[in-house]
């Protein structure tokens, strides 16, 4: 996945043009929210809060000026960093500063946007926006590569299939069926599947995992990788333009509601998440199982985390949890 860094930004208004400009700084200790973060894949950065009074420019270049940098062309403007903003206008310059307004922490909102707290910090995306950056053509298209590289999504009808997947399958079913196999065993029987397994070392490491975690989750099984995913990719389809905002919202409040059901805590949950990522790639374990266990454990137990800050027993308002037994005939 794309791993992003931390900036300092700032949003300048104009009567005909938005400049979304930041320069990057050394990523400093998790503040509390509202944090500024802005992903790696998109080359305009994303404001923490409200945005700064806006300014009457009549072009361009005089725009560039009024942030302190040069106009270079192409509605791009040089920082004296070395950076290069982009200018908007128009509807990409609406749709860029209503998605980087940021939901405050403490609200049902926040809640469901910290379920993907780990893999939004490790791509360096924001927690306090729907979309976790300016949705601006670049990053847009960013998502929609992100989706079709990763999930192989393209349009909005693989988006609905993948989440239809998620919410009625996903990995904790073939996880399940794994573990009633494995709990039939006997422990001679495990060690023969095991030494039969030798050469396959990907169906090892699944076997391994089931065997160490499959009778402790009981009937939670691997949920939270399945719908913090889920949840995640209403969030990219959002961005992509696959998914409307009221869409993306409902889908991942319902989704929300069946997390908090199942799970007791913040720690339950992402600890569920983590144990499914295993399972899904041992790959990907060896690759970047340690930064992602890093987070957890910095989430944990900063104060300021988007754990800490929404607390796990607040009311969602979500009348009726996602559905994830009754898979309706199509």
């Amino acid at each position: 996945m794309f791993h992003g860094m931390n900036f300092k930004a700032v949003l300048v208004t104009t009567a005909g043009f938005t400049v979304l400009a930041g320069c990057a700084a050394a990523p400093p200790p998790p503040p509390a929210p509202p944090r500024v973060v802005a992903a790696k894949h998109t080359n305009s950065l994303a404001v923490d809060a409200a945005p700064a009074p806006s300014a009457i420019y009549a072009d361009p270049a005089s725009a560039c000026a009024g942030i302190g940098g040069k106009y270079v062309g192409n509605l791009k403007c040089q920082m004296s960093d070395g950076s290069v903003a982009q200018i908007l206008s128009g509807a990409d310059a609406t749709r860029a500063r209503a998605t980087s307004i940021p939901v405050a922490p403490g609200t049902p909102r926040a809640w469901v946007l910290a379920t993907t707290a780990i893999t939004f910090e490790y791509d360096g995306y924001r927690h306090d926006t729907l979309t976790g950056t300016a949705a601006t053509p670049d990053a847009m298209a960013s998502g929609a590569k992100l989706l079709s590289q990763w999930w192989g999504i393209d349009n909005r009808d693989d988006l609905l299939k993948t989440l239809k997947w998620l919410q009625f399958e996903g990995h904790r079913s073939e996880f399940d069926q794994l573990g009633r196999q494995v709990n039939a065993m006997t422990d001679a029987q495990f060690i023969t599947v095991e030494d039969e397994l030798q050469r396959y070392a990907e169906q090892l490491h699944r076997l391994e995992i089931v065997r160490q975690h499959y009778r402790e989750l009981g009937g939670k099984s691997i949920l939270a990788w399945d719908l913090v995913r889920y949840i995640s990719l209403c969030r990219w389809g959002y961005l992509a333009g696959y998914l409307s905002e009221m869409e993306a919202w409902d889908h991942i409040m319902a989704a929300a509601l069946r997390l908090q059901q199942t799970f007791v805590s913040w720690r339950d949950l992402q600890s569920d998440f983590l144990i499914g990522r295993e399972f899904w790639s041992m790959e990907q374990t060896r690759k970047t199982g340690t930064p992602f266990r890093v987070i957890y454990d910095r989430f944990i137990d900063d104060r300021a985390s988007p754990w800490n800050v929404n607390d796990w027993n607040m009311n969602l308002h979500v009348v009726s949890p996602l559905s994830i037994n009754d898979r309706p005939r199509e």
